[in-house]
């Protein structure tokens, strides 16, 4: 009995434990499955909260699963979505990149990461990235597949711009220095390898300041842009055109069969450059002055092909602009020169080493000095006496014309105020203008303030200006022209007859006088087409009321011509060279002396 008991209670222990044990068992599984469902909602929760689009597929490519933010990112709900294959609704039918991404997911288990074009439900084209894992079952096989995606449009749209800002010009959208510099440097690869020449044209707009100075920032930015579509239109498409900044601009030509292809771009550059730009009523005439230089006569490397082109540029500058030079080695000892000039102008405009000749201008009927015309030396410590030719262009590259021409028509009014003073002064001062200084904002104002702090009358000053620099801007010179004759300041058209000019542009101008250039008297009487230019010049300043001058004269011949046709006063060698104001006072002195005999 006792056995039987004992083995009784050993087997109710047994089951104990073993139901004990089963019941732990199940806890543990049902805590586990608790878990696993906790675990699924959090997944559920992240997934339906993230800002991400989650898609997962099914080994056809089939959507089985679409989270909120896909349905945000496309347009398309859950029940739209599952069950249809990307191409049908959501990324273009065809596409290589599309395409690539399935196979990479089908051979790698490492996922993948592409860029795709895609499309929403309203029809807008959108940029997504794709982040793609492939999903496998326990034994390993790919089952599906998981995407990450995100609407990157807006970020690659400004990556895309600040690119482009990076790389362009902002104002014209042309390449800018460091994309020009890239694309020359890819120009001279690709011509090493094809042997083959790369040209490098470096342009400078000339005196393109006056359109800022007189027109304002707003149409000096309109030529701008203007000029960038008219050297677009020269050039092919391999080509490039940028803005190196300010008025200057690069343009590489690569892939030339011939060095001597480049003349023809600049060739045809300068003739687009004839027509005028037109800003509202106002026509403005910009010419460029183009410097060339080539792969791989000239340099071998950007920086050498850019330097030779800026040099070859300055050479053109000096040649009188609105043309283009070829670099050549001689450049680099004329460059040098140049520098050195530069440096020496400044010195010498703060060191006052300029003075002023006077050279006589004679009244034709009566035989004595009218009028005097001041003309600007200077007296270089290193060279001697410099002529203008050598240093005015450099000093309005400089900025500096302003400030010398201001300078010289003041010392012109105190040498007037010193003849008047004396009894002299019977006579006429001009002062030539620079095209700087004439379309300068406040040139009426400075002119007028210098005559009044001078205390000359302003009827005895006179300014002389091209006949190129008003056809420039008719509008604008007509309008400074009458600022300055409104003040009793004569105003003289000189060179004239080289522009062309109508009698109808030249009724409008409020000009005083005229001055006839010396190209046409240097070859009368001989020359009977050059007689009758002058002739005609002549002809209508008369009916015009206007004072003509003639430069230039050399002979007996050439004054008595002129006496025939009536012009009203010469100046040139004939009667003087240009004189220092010693010597201009001592021959105003003996025609005062001459005049007070006669009238005594």
């Amino acid at each position: 009995m006792v056995t039987i008991s004992s083995e009784r209670a050993t087997e109710r222990e047994r089951l104990e434990h073993a139901n004990d044990a089963l019941a732990e068992e199940m806890v543990g599984r049902l805590k586990a499955q608790q878990a696993e469902l906790l675990a699924a909602q959090k997944l559920r929760m992240h997934v339906e909260r993230t800002p991400l689009g989650v898609v997962e597929w099914d080994r056809q490519h089939r959507v089985t699963a679409w989270n909120p933010a896909a349905e945000a990112i496309f347009g398309f709900p859950e029940h739209e979505a599952l069950g249809r294959t990307a191409t049908e609704f959501i990324v273009p039918a065809s596409g290589a990149r599309r395409d690539a991404m399935w196979r990479e997911l089908g051979l790698s288990r490492d996922g993948t990461k592409i860029t795709l074009d895609n499309v929403t439900r309203a029809g807008r084209s959108i940029q997504c990235e794709w982040y793609n894992t492939p999903l496998v079952d326990p034994g390993g096989r790919i089952v599906g597949f998981a995407s990450l995606v995100q609407d990157v449009t807006e970020r690659l749209n400004t990556e895309r711009t600040i690119h482009y800002m990076a790389h362009h010009d902002a104002l014209t959208g042309l390449p800018n220095r460091r994309l020009m510099q890239d694309r020359l440097n890819q120009a001279i690869m690709q011509a090493r390898r094809k042997q083959r020449h790369v040209a490098v044209l470096f342009l400078d707009l000339d005196r393109f300041k006056l359109v800022n100075d007189t027109l304002g920032h707003d149409s000096g930015d309109y030529v701008l842009k203007d000029v960038a579509r008219r050297l677009a239109s020269c050039v092919r498409e391999i080509d490039t055109v940028s803005r190196e900044g300010g008025d200057e601009f690069v343009v590489i030509l690569p892939d030339l069969e011939r060095p001597e292809n480049a003349r023809i771009v600049a060739e045809k550059i300068l003739r687009e450059f004839a027509r005028p730009v037109e800003i509202g009523s106002q026509e403005v005439h910009i010419t460029t002055s183009i410097g060339i230089s080539h792969y791989p006569n000239d340099a071998t490397d950007v920086n050498q092909l850019l330097k030779h082109a800026d040099g070859a540029m300055y050479q053109a500058k000096d040649s009188g602009r609105n043309t283009a030079r070829f670099y050549t080695s001689d450049l680099n000892y004329l460059l040098s020169r140049r520098l050195e000039m530069e440096g020496r102008l400044r010195k010498g405009i703060e060191l006052e080493e300029f003075f002023l000749r006077y050279q006589p201008q004679v009244d034709i009927a009566t035989g004595r000095i009218a009028g005097l015309e001041a003309l600007v030396r200077w007296n270089d410590p290193s060279k001697g006496e410099v002529l203008p030719s050598d240093f005015i262009l450099v000093a309005e590259e400089l900025g500096l014309i302003v400030q010398l021409g201001e300078w010289v028509f003041r010392t012109a009014c105190r040498q007037l105020k010193a003849w008047e003073a004396e009894g002299i002064g019977d006579v006429v001062v001009s002062v030539n203008l620079s095209p700087r200084q004439f379309m300068s904002r406040r040139l009426s104002a400075s002119l007028l303030a210098i005559v009044r702090e001078s205390g000359v009358d302003p009827r005895s000053v006179a300014v002389e200006i091209t006949e190129s620099m008003v056809m420039r801007s008719m509008e604008q010179s007509i309008e400074i022209l009458a600022q300055l004759r409104s003040v009793g300041i004569g105003v003289s058209i000189d060179d004239f007859g080289v522009g062309y000019s109508s009698l109808a542009q030249l009724k409008r101008l409020p000009a005083s006088g005229l001055k006839i250039d010396r190209s046409f008297i240097a070859n009368v009487p001989e020359d009977a087409s050059s007689g009758s230019i002058t002739e005609t010049i002549i002809a209508m300043a008369r009916s015009l009321k206007l004072r003509v001058v003639a430069e230039g004269v050399e002979t007996r011949a050439q004054l008595d011509f002129l006496r025939a046709k009536h012009c009203d006063a010469f100046q040139g060698y004939l009667f003087s060279r240009p004189l220092t104001a010693l010597e201009a006072s001592a021959m105003l002195r003996a025609q005062a002396g001459s005049r007070a005999t006669a009238t005594g």
